[in-house]
């Protein structure tokens, strides 16, 4: 039997119930040997998660592969066949011509964008993917067919109520999709200015080629603050004027940063930076959960230390006493099969499998060795160790003598400062996300079900 409303709720007597292949086409365009795309926008299933999509991958046409099929048009919306508890759904606000994605997506194509709104408000929510869940079967892989959607029965409203529900849960995904932007953008910033900074060293380049050059210790210090701010020499010369605040804050700056290298193990690295090894200022720590109470657990993936709940229902072990304790800047590794999956722990506590390998960070700044470990490829690679378990360790002798190259405090305090006005506006715009999630959620089961109206 497939999904029908009336047997799980009453709906408002001014509503109807509708089948969702009468208002929408699944699946509606396929590829065909008649298309003359000689490039393809890709969209696999491993690129979307709930509600967000990584950017389409670009392929030639004759090597995509199989799965990648059905076309795509402005506001269609996916959602995964496989797997539909990991909820991986999207909305497609523009679809260029050659937009694709895999045959593992069910495409619902509405007859039009309020419709499309609508179905996507109903066909993401709790009470349907429940029952995706429920019916989905394969194994390891469960999945559905498409035509569990098509002949689902939904609840179905006036239309203008329809239009005043749609265009609510519309406001919400693209307030909520640009807070995300945001965030990834000011991420972004941070990266480039730890790159710029502490990976190409730019300003002490800039200091050493101004000083090769014969220049003035002035004319050497406008050259780094040059490169700090993005401005030309005459700009910042203006800024002295127009903004001594800004221009006094930009000189410490570029006062802060050497003029020239020196030879070290890790290759030329500015003069006063130390370089230390891991066992230098890491300690390893195995305290056990206990009789501590409430502690959430967490895994180590690809991209580090997360709350285990995100991805997982199963608990990590039937007695949490016996897991182990992480605490904010701690570094974590888990257990990877080709990589080193590692993290430092942001949150003030968790607790994770004893198998995982914890130190606690001592007298240099976490956020600095985060970025710093991130920017070098396959820092770990050469620290991986096989183990009885099922995937891969670390070698922990390999590990400690490992190196890093760290700044002075006065670069550090200055760096952080910044990092610091980042971290507080993406904690900001974080809570304002996790509050309009929580009015979503909160709201729309009773959007749907006609208990309120708008």
């Amino acid at each position: 039997m497939s999904f029908n409303i009336k047997e799980l709720i009453n709906i408002p007597m001014e509503w109807t119930t509708i089948r969702v292949g009468d208002i929408a086409k699944i699946n509606a365009q396929s590829i065909t040997k008649k298309d003359t795309l000689n490039t393809i926008q890709y969209i696999d299933i491993s690129s979307v998660s709930t509600h967000k999509m990584e950017a389409p991958k670009t392929l030639s046409f004759s090597e995509a592969p199989s799965r990648a099929k059905r076309k795509l048009k402005n506001n269609d919306f996916i959602i995964s066949t496989v797997r539909p508890n990991l909820k991986q759904f999207t909305f497609i606000t523009k679809a260029d011509a050659n937009l694709i994605c895999s045959t593992g997506f069910c495409v619902i194509s509405a007859k039009d964008e309020n419709i499309a709104w609508y179905l996507y408000a109903f066909l993401t929510s709790d009470i349907f993917t429940n029952y995706l869940v429920k019916i989905a079967d394969g194994g390891a892989y469960p999945a559905f067919n498409s035509s569990e959607i098509e002949n689902a029965i939904i609840p179905f409203p006036p239309e203008k109520e329809l239009i005043k529900i749609s265009n609510w849960y519309k406001t919400l995904f693209f307030k909520i999709t640009l807070n995300t932007q945001t965030n990834q953008t000011l991420e972004q910033i941070a990266q480039a200015i730890f790159k710029h900074w502490f990976i190409d060293f730019a300003p002490v380049h800039a200091k050493a080629n101004a000083l090769a050059r014969g220049e003035t210790i002035e004319q050497v210090e406008l050259a780094a603050m040059a490169c700090l701010s993005g401005k030309t020499v005459e700009k910042i010369t203006a800024l002295k004027t127009q903004d001594p605040t800004a221009y006094h804050q930009l000189q410490q700056t570029a006062a802060a940063f050497p003029s020239e290298f020196v030879e070290t193990e890790m290759g030329q690295v500015p003069k006063g930076w130390e370089v230390l090894k891991f066992k230098d200022f890491v300690k390893e720590t195995k305290e056990k959960v206990g009789k501590l109470q409430g502690i959430e657990e967490y895994s180590v993936g690809n991209e580090g230390i997360y709350p285990r709940k995100e991805k997982y229902k199963k608990q990590l072990a039937k007695d949490p006493s016996k897991n182990k304790l992480i605490r904010e800047a701690n570094i974590v590794f888990g257990m990877g099969n080709k990589e080193v999956n590692w993290g430092i722990m942001r949150d003030k506590i968790g607790s994770v499998s004893s198998a995982y390998n914890i130190f606690q960070i001592n007298d240099i700044n976490h956020l600095f060795l985060d970025m710093f470990i991130n920017n070098i490829p396959y820092y770990f690679r050469d620290i991986i160790k096989p183990t009885s378990r099922q995937g891969q360790t670390i070698d922990k002798e390999a590990f400690l003598e490992k190196a890093i190259y760290y700044p002075n405090k006065e670069i550090i305090n200055i760096f952080l400062e910044k990092i610091t006005q980042i971290n507080e506006l993406s904690i900001c715009i974080k809570s304002q996300n996790i509050y309009l999630l929580s009015i979503r959620d909160y709201l729309l089961p009773k959007l749907l079900g006609g208990e309120i109206k708008l």
